[in-house]
């Protein structure tokens, strides 16, 4: 009986410790129930946020840079190399190659305008 002592006082603690967690908060007596609340909505157009995919296909390293849901400038990296850009100055998915660019500074026009 006493090999089976640890083990029945670790089921109990789980079984006390998981009704613990499942049960309502604990409110002082005569105090009104909390209320549901809904989560808060966003603010914030998460689409317009800009990202970087990066993608190995072959020898090639891509990192696409997105924005809008839209791809507009793709870094390609050769294995051996100097790596260039392809970039969509149009926003119509056609994409002109770059061998000197900074992503960070070149933003099409199509980009900057509202939606």
């Amino acid at each position: 009986m006493n090999s089976l002592k640890p083990i029945i006082l670790a089921a109990l603690f789980v079984f006390a410790t998981g009704v613990q967690a499942k049960s309502a908060p604990i409110l002082p007596p005569g105090a009104p129930a909390l209320p549901d609340v809904p989560p808060p909505e966003l603010t914030v157009d998460v689409t317009d946020e800009p990202a970087i995919v990066s993608e190995r296909n072959g020898d090639l390293l891509q990192e696409k840079f997105i924005r809008r849901g839209k791809v507009y400038l793709i870094k390609v990296t050769p294995d051996k190399g100097k790596p260039y850009y392809m970039a969509d100055e149009e926003g119509n998915g056609q994409f002109v190659r770059k061998d000197e660019l900074d992503p960070n500074m070149w933003k099409p026009t199509w980009l900057t305008k509202p939606q």
